[in-house]
């Protein structure tokens, strides 16, 4: 069993708007312009803020770990409600 939450990346209906902090962070972070321009198309379900997000925005999350294949791992953990 992985530890990580693995999330797919998919293409979206409609694009959506990548901010220029995002990929000026990206690109600090290594990434290359064709794989900026590819991650701007595609989009994953994140766990942590509950909306469908860019990939990008992903990328520069603390809680990515990986991406391989299509898959985004991440090791965001939902808190558990104790009441």
């Amino acid at each position: 069993m992985s530890e990580f939450l693995l999330i797919n990346v998919f293409q979206p209906v409609e694009a959506i708007k990548v901010s220029k902090a995002e990929i000026e962070s990206a690109k600090e972070g290594g990434l290359s312009a064709k794989m900026i321009r590819r991650m701007k198309l595609e989009a994953v379900d994140c766990p942590m803020t509950g909306k469908i997000e860019t990939a990008v925005f992903c990328y520069n999350c603390p809680n990515f770990v990986r991406r391989v294949r299509g898959v985004v791992h991440c090791r965001y953990k939902k808190p558990e409600n104790r009441g």
